[in-house]
């Protein structure tokens, strides 16, 4: 948390470079588990799928997706990148709404939404408190918060263990999904 404007600027750019494989790179390095983790925070949401529920780091739309095929009908993709929010409202249809904004200071009304998900994306806020009171402030009062993100385990080795998969591993593994996804009628491969 309390990331510099480069740092910030630098996860944005990476993640709308990888638009066409952020799923499956997503799905790749959790070990198949971010779909799932996404599906048990949205039955954690209201039954009531008419009414407003915010999707908080919206990016490309894969938990806002999963939030309307879920019957939910009005959802507020939040994001700070214009662009991911445009390619999620190309593949999305009506139901839903991008919004570029951030976490910390929400432009929506005082209890605006009857849920708030935030899938892999609370790990990028800059302010941790002021980004939950946000969120507490536009939900409504019978509403839900259902975050889904990477935590630290505990023990010295676990927490080793994890950042060296987080540091070689996952970047191995998305340059392989990468590399599996680069069309032939493009040419050589970009270097990196």
């Amino acid at each position: 948390m309390g990331h510099t404007s480069d740092e910030w600027r630098k996860v944005v750019n990476a993640i709308e470079e990888s638009i066409p494989l952020y799923e499956s790179i997503s799905e790749r390095i959790s070990f198949n588990l971010a779909g799932p983790l996404r599906r048990r925070a949205i039955s954690n949401l209201s039954p009531d799928h008419e009414e407003w529920v915010l999707d908080s780091g919206a990016g490309p739309g894969v938990s806002s997706r999963l939030l309307i095929s879920q019957g939910f009908a009005k959802v507020a993709g939040l994001d700070p990148s214009g662009k991911l929010l445009q390619f999620a409202k190309a593949n999305l249809g009506p139901e839903f709404n991008p919004v570029v904004g951030v976490a910390e200071s929400l432009p929506f009304k005082d209890d605006a939404f009857i849920g708030t998900l935030t899938c892999f994306a609370l790990r990028d806020v800059r302010e941790l408190g002021p980004t939950l009171r946000e969120f507490s402030r536009v939900v409504k009062g019978a509403g839900h918060l259902s975050i889904v993100d990477v935590g630290k385990p505990d023990g010295v080795s676990r927490r080793t263990l994890v950042g060296l998969y987080v540091r070689f591993g996952m970047p191995i593994l998305s340059i392989e999904r990468a590399n599996a996804w680069w069309p032939s009628s493009h040419g050589s491969r970009p270097e990196g």
